[in-house]
Formats: structure tokens, C-alpha cells, sequence
């Protein structure tokens, strides 16, 4: 009812002192996560990679993820951090900080199927490595050999690509696309 105290919205100070004294995390960060599940169903991936899992923003799509049955790959910096999901429930929590990384990555991507990343960090080679991962887990998948590699993950300029059952033909690398005559 308009006009009535409970159908007002909270004030600015309240909420920053009392609902979320760290600023984003309250719209922010729980939208985030929910953009990260759809993107994962509208695009018609099974599974998710996460880096700076750790993160408040990862905690909350460890939750999400657990809540709505999709497995999540979830990669933090120290062994703490590992304790940490672990007690939130993350089955998948790799540690990059360990001399395994990129054994262990593989194995959870396997584990899970997961063929979209979301790279929070970015820089470094974080990117390059999902992809190889990934990319290591599909080829182990071909029926046949290509030499091309799986056409799950074709697109290697983007972090992102759909799965080969999507796709109606396979995905040209960034920039060699035909353009129509006189564009």
C-alpha cells in the first residue's frame, strides 16, 4: 500500500551500516552469481569453473551451485581457502598455489564436465590455462582423431564457447570470418 511504513525501501545509511557494510556484496555479488547460473543454462553448458572462489562472490555461487545441482570447479590461491569451500560444500576446489594445479584442474574438469569458465581475475595465464584443461578433457573425449582439436572449444580467442552439440557448424576462429561481399 503506498504511503504505508512497510512498502517504503530502506534508506542509503541503513543499508550500508546494517544489511551490507561491504558496499556490493548485497546486489551485486548475488546477481552476479545468478548471471553466472543463467549464462551456464542459456548457453547450454552442464558445469562451471570459477577462479577467486574464495571470494564473497564465490562463496555465494558455491551455495547457489550446491542449491540448483550444478558442479562447479572452483579455484583459489591457498589451502585455507580450500578449507573454506570445503566447509561451505564444494565438492571441486582446486589450489593454484600447488605444483598439481593443472593435473588437478583436468581432473576436476572431468570430474564435472564443465566447458564454460569465468576467469574473475584476469591477466596472468589463468585464461590460457582453463582453456588447455578443458580442451585436454574434450580431446580425451574424440571418437576420432582431429587435428584441429575437439569442437567444443574451437573459439580459443574467447573464454567462452558452446557446446559441439549446440553448434550446426564448426565455430571459425575470431577475425578469418567470411564477410558478405561489400561490408
Amino acid at each position: 500500500m503506498p504511503g504505508t511504513r512497510s512498502s517504503r525501501l530502506p534508506t542509503a545509511s541503513f543499508f550500508r551500516r546494517v544489511v551490507c557494510p561491504r558496499r556490493g556484496g548485497a546486489f551485486i555479488n548475488p546477481l552476479t552469481a545468478l548471471g553466472m547460473v543463467e549464462t551456464l543454462r542459456r548457453e547450454g553448458h552442464s558445469a562451471l569453473v570459477h577462479t577467486a572462489a574464495a571470494s564473497n562472490l564465490g562463496q555465494m555461487l558455491v551455495r547457489l551451485c550446491r542449491k540448483d545441482g550444478v558442479p562447479l570447479v572452483n579455484i583459489v590461491r591457498s589451502a585455507a581457502q580450500v578449507a573454506l569451500l570445503r566447509d561451505l560444500g564444494a565438492e571441486y576446489v582446486v589450489d593454484s598455489s600447488t605444483p598439481d594445479f593443472a593435473n588437478a584442474l583436468v581432473t576436476a574438469i572431468e570430474g564435472t564436465g564443465a566447458t564454460l569458465a569465468f576467469d574473475a581475475i584476469g591477466g596472468g595465464t589463468m585464461a590460457a590455462t582453463l582453456l588447455s584443461a578443458m580442451e585436454a578433457v574434450q580431446i580425451r573425449k574424440l571418437a576420432t582423431y582431429s587435428r584441429y582439436g575437439s569442437p567444443v572449444h574451437s573459439r580459443s580467442t574467447f573464454t567462452r564457447s558452446r557446446p559441439a552439440s549446440q553448434s550446426s557448424r564448426r565455430p571459425v576462429p575470431h577475425g578469418l570470418e567470411r564477410r558478405p561481399a561489400g561490408s
